[in-house]
């Protein structure tokens, strides 16, 4: 989250995957960044990385919504597009529901919230996980999630 408050660096690590140079000095925050964008995606091996992943891109999707749209040269927008679709997938999937054990119950539920409202105020008229959590058949923390965001 400090790589934010330092758009210099992130916007250089970020250009730096589209083939810009990257000082050595950020190097260890690029790799930092990778493994975050690797771990929340679908072929994650690390079960504690994947969930540190998906606390730090909610962070980063929430964060997002505070700068102004119309500021859409911004960095933290390329670095949110390139991990959303993976973050929703991984926190609104009904057929493996995410989860970090019995312990973090209130504080996954606090996250999937904080998801999906960052996601509408990001893409209002993306609906997939509008979809999930209306959906019946989904489980009953997608409902809650549902009435909570709307609240």
């Amino acid at each position: 989250m400090l790589l934010v408050l330092s758009p210099k660096v992130l916007e250089e690590i970020v250009n730096a995957d589209s083939g810009a140079p990257c000082s050595p000095r950020h190097s260890k925050k690029k790799q930092f960044i990778d493994s975050v964008k690797r771990a929340v995606g679908p072929h994650s091996t690390s079960k504690q990385l994947t969930e540190a992943s998906a606390v730090t891109c909610v962070k980063l999707c929430k964060a997002s919504t505070y700068i102004n749209i119309l500021d859409s040269n911004n960095v933290a927008f390329t670095l949110v597009q390139s991990v959303i679709n993976d973050l929703k997938t991984l926190l609104f999937n009904p057929v493996k529901p995410f989860s970090r054990g019995q312990n973090y119950l209130l504080q996954d539920i606090d996250l999937m919230i904080d998801c999906f409202v960052s996601c509408f105020r990001i893409k209002p008229h993306n609906n997939e996980a509008l979809k999930v959590c209306l959906n019946p058949n989904s489980p009953s923390t997608y409902h809650f999630v549902l009435v909570s965001s709307l609240y």
